[in-house]
């Protein structure tokens, strides 16, 4: 084979190639429609509206939160390409560097750990369009990528002396890890701090003092660049700890289920998507058996005594790379015994089941497994993750439709205007695509669940919005519909009501004397086959 065609099959070609392919599911989208997608999208809309639009009806409903919070990376990438991008545009920018900067954040890993095992890294693809990412997880999708690259930097200079510039750069992907998401800014530190000791113990085992000193030396530097994102992540923890008393659990049958389907890879049909993702699982067990069989036969060849030598084949038999496998198992044991919502935050048990399979695969990229045996299964593992792939984007085409039919509605919709949305679909991912209304043009839609939350960029300005009613209405009136208001402040009519699905299909008496109150105080101004939008008749 000649040089040119040993570049153009070389692995690192062939991860570009790969990488390009994945972003097959953005094309023809206007949108890429989740579940919180519009959410984040309008509230990056909100964020400049905020800093750049002056005293507006936008901010008597909403301010920015001054607390350093988490989850600001992808509203800031949003917030500054819909600067001079349409909302649509700026959100398939985030998109793209998620899809192409999680491939190369584990990739450059793969390599600190194993530069020779580059082709395992191929491992990360199927876990690009997770469960988290297609419901719109932007921000803890970001993190991964930050973390990957943190702890890829880390592992490669940990045993240098550090300079000023690499300090700089660690410190700054640890910050850009706690402003992504916490979860992940803490599991990071965790395994910082554990892959050091586990390294120090693994190579000075045998001389005490030196093993103390170098895990001091070391944790130091941990300490030192994660200083300031810790404070601030202290300060986060202190200014929004509440109770957990509303802990919910998965069963462990389930759970267990989950973690044969790959339950963190299914989307939205579990009988259409597990003929896949369960030979996915069997497959990366496969690499795992392979990998076992060659430390074993390994260790079998070396001629060493159990009875004599036990600490000496312990030594033999596991090797430093075998960290991230006690890592995964450490993750597996919190994935059955911890909630899989406290409350406030949700989808733990994903969480942790995505992180447990990320973690199994860097284990596998740590391995001598024979390249003819991972280059087939990589094979098999691509061609069952483009067939997912190509089943999420039918399914991303449908929902597109109705993002698209929402932003619709918003040319109908003046600038600065209060808009009060209601949900009658009964598709569970749509509950935010009323957000899409305000995805470029400022205006109030009460419907925001990241401002309740107190762990994002923006958060209702309670003391200032007036109490917003729908003709004689006010937000609590009826038992089925409330709203965001300030009952103590002056009256404020709600400008349009904008309805995913059909309010017809309601027959409680509670939906009917709202419809009647709609109809008496609004008239219907445009309508398609996702919803409808009413204004306020003058």
């Amino acid at each position: 084979m000649t040089d040119k065609l040993k570049r153009i099959f070389s692995a690192d070609f062939l991860f570009f190639l790969i990488t390009g392919c994945n972003l097959f599911p953005l094309a023809g989208l206007t949108f890429f429609p989740t579940m919180d997608g519009p959410a984040h999208l309008y509230n990056s809309t909100l964020i400049s509206n905020l800093l750049f639009g002056g005293n507006t009806t936008v901010a008597h409903f909403f301010a920015l939160n001054t607390m350093p919070v988490p989850n600001w990376t992808g509203h800031f990438i949003l917030s500054f390409f819909n600067l001079f991008l349409s909302g649509n545009i700026a959100e398939k920018i985030l998109i793209v560097l998620y899809l192409v900067g999680l491939p190369f954040s584990f990739r450059y890993l793969i390599k600190a750990l194993n530069p020779q095992n580059a082709m395992l890294s191929f491992l990360i693809f199927p876990f690009t369009y997770s469960f988290l990412f297609l419901l719109g997880f932007y921000n803890f999708s970001l993190a991964l990528i930050f973390f990957f690259f943190a702890l890829g930097y880390w592992i490669k200079n940990q045993d240098n002396q550090y300079t000023l510039q690499t300090f700089i750069l660690l410190g700054v992907l640890v910050l850009l890890t706690y402003f992504s998401h916490v979860f992940v800014f803490g599991m990071l530190l965790f395994v910082m701090v554990a892959h050091t000791v586990f390294n120090v113990l693994f190579a000075n085992l045998d001389n005490l003092g030196f093993l103390v000193k170098e895990i001091f030396r070391r944790v130091k530097i941990i300490v030192m660049v994660s200083l300031l994102p810790f404070l601030l992540f202290a300060g986060y923890v202190y200014s929004t700890h509440g109770s957990t008393s509303n802990l919910s659990f998965i069963d462990p049958d389930t759970l267990m289920d989950w973690i044969k389907n790959i339950r963190p890879i299914i989307v939205y049909n579990p009988a259409e998507e597990e003929m896949y993702t369960k030979k996915i699982a069997y497959l990366l067990l496969g690499l795992a058996v392979i990998a076992v069989y060659d430390r074993v036969n390994h260790l079998l060849k070396n001629d060493q005594s159990f009875s004599d030598k036990f600490f000496a084949v312990l030594k033999h038999f596991f090797r430093l790379g075998d960290f991230w496998l006690f890592a995964a198992a450490g993750i597996l044991y919190l994935y059955f015994k911890l909630p899989d919502s406290d409350g406030s935050a949700g989808y733990i048990s994903v969480r942790l089941g995505l992180l447990f399979f990320l973690f199994f695969s860097v284990w596998l990229g740590a391995q001598n497994i024979p390249k003819w045996f991972s280059s087939i299964v990589i094979l098999l593992i691509l061609y069952c993750h483009f067939n997912l792939n190509r089943y999420h984007s039918k399914v991303l085409n449908d929902l597109d439709k109705m993002a698209v039919n929402c932003h619709e509605a918003a040319e109908k919709i003046a600038p600065q205007s209060v808009v009060l949305p209601l949900n009658f679909s009964d598709n569970w991912l749509v509950g935010h695509f009323s957000n899409y209304l305000g995805s470029e043009k400022p205006m109030v839609i009460l419907e925001n669940y990241e401002c309740s939350t107190g762990y994002f960029p923006v958060k209702w300005n309670n003391e200032n919005m007036p109490n917003a009613k729908v003709g004689t209405l006010a937000s609590g009136s009826l038992s089925c519909y409330w709203w965001q208001n300030n009952p103590a402040n002056p009256e404020k009519k709600i400008d349009y009501v904008f309805m995913i699905g059909n309010i017809d299909l309601r027959t409680d008496s509670c939906t009917i004397q709202f419809k009647n109150e709609l109809l008496q105080y609004y008239t219907m101004v445009y309508e398609n086959e996702t919803g409808r939008l009413y204004q306020l008749k003058l």
